[in-house]
């Protein structure tokens, strides 16, 4: 069984028209639990989970070429990171990621869980 990965995007645009065929179209192919955080013409804040890695986000960027993702990941095993890139007021915002080792489910609950 795979590790889960969860996925808080937030993805903004201009263009209602394609925030609304994202919405429609991109978030019910996976297979784990997808929630919707806001919905508006402007904006989806969305949580997804995936198996071992984040969500390839230029797959969506491609196809949507008028949007600005943010997406901040979380491994269970303890991988985690963020991935910024797309279009946010007409200009081009360059793609950036960074991952790094943060505290795995386990470990989150050890510390935190009284």
């Amino acid at each position: 069984m795979p590790n889960e990965c969860r996925n808080h995007l937030t993805i903004v645009s201009e263009d209602a028209d394609q925030i609304n065929q994202m919405y429609k179209h991109e978030f019910d192919v996976f297979k784990y639990d997808t929630s919707f955080n806001v919905k508006t013409n402007k904006g989806l804040m969305v949580n997804l989970t995936t198996a071992w890695r984040p969500i390839d986000l230029t797959i969506l960027l491609d196809k949507y070429d008028k949007c600005w993702i943010k997406n901040e990941w979380e491994e269970e095993g303890g991988a985690a990171g963020v991935y910024v890139g797309g279009y946010l007021n007409d200009s081009k915002v360059e793609t950036k990621s960074l991952e790094w080792i943060d505290l795995s489910i386990e470990g989150r609950h050890h510390y935190f869980t009284k």
